[in-house]
């Protein structure tokens, strides 16, 4: 539940205009993640090193999961352009 509410408090924070690629995203996560909490792991250490991670199904995992709960809690929801990623 806690993962879920920050992710949610993330998104809040990203354009709502503008399509977004899963690199971007995990890479914008990963950045709060280091100015809020600091602590290692693997979103921190892939934007530290300026490493991508990509979610070829973004929809069907867990953070997948927490999009749609923002999107029916919030009527607020955000764009994926998964060729961006090819």
């Amino acid at each position: 539940i806690k993962t879920d509410e920050f992710i949610i408090n993330f998104l809040e924070r990203l354009e709502q205009n503008r399509a977004y690629n899963t690199r971007e995203y995990f890479f914008l996560l990963g950045k709060m993640l280091l100015e809020i909490h600091g602590e290692e792991g693997i979103l921190t250490s892939a934007t530290k090193a300026n490493l991508p991670i990509y979610c070829p199904a973004i929809g069907d995992s867990s953070f997948g999961l927490a999009l749609g709960a923002q999107q029916n809690v919030k009527k607020r929801g955000i764009l994926f352009d998964i060729i961006k990623d090819v």
